[in-house]
């Protein structure tokens, strides 16, 4: 369930910088809420669009990561999550701290659906039951 765009500034990134981002958001999103990795979704593109959330990136910007995740996070969770993510985009693009903007959205669990299933809400009896058949 968990989905990341990322709109670059155009040209200033290639497919390996990209791939160090999606790899971070995807190690720190399952370390912080034990998520399996397949379901973080990483996608990027070079021009902001209205459907990513704004017109043009923000002033200053020259990458802007839209997280959308599963309401319940803690606000601790969420902010090593921005503090990790925004560390290994500022290795992956050479860039500055105040050149990153990530923003976490949150939705309920139920707005979201993985292998054909309704998502339970984090840290309920119902995720754990279903992160025990996943993996049994």
């Amino acid at each position: 369930m968990p989905i990341y765009l990322s709109t670059v500034e155009e040209g200033r990134s290639n497919e390996a910088q990209r791939t160090m981002i999606a790899e971070c958001i995807t190690e720190v999103h399952v370390d912080v809420t034990g998520a399996p990795a397949q379901f973080v979704n990483t996608f990027f593109q070079e021009r902001a669009d209205e459907e990513g959330g704004f017109r043009e990136l923000p002033k200053g910007k020259v990458i802007f990561v839209n997280g959308n995740i599963r309401f319940g996070r803690s606000a601790e969770a969420k902010a090593e999550m921005v503090e990790r993510i925004t560390q290994g985009v500022v290795a992956a693009l050479d860039c500055q701290r105040e050149e990153v903007g990530i923003t976490l959205n949150s939705g309920p669990a139920s707005h979201g659906m993985e292998g054909g299933q309704i998502l339970p809400d984090p840290g309920s009896p119902e995720e754990k039951a279903w992160k025990e058949m996943e993996h049994a």
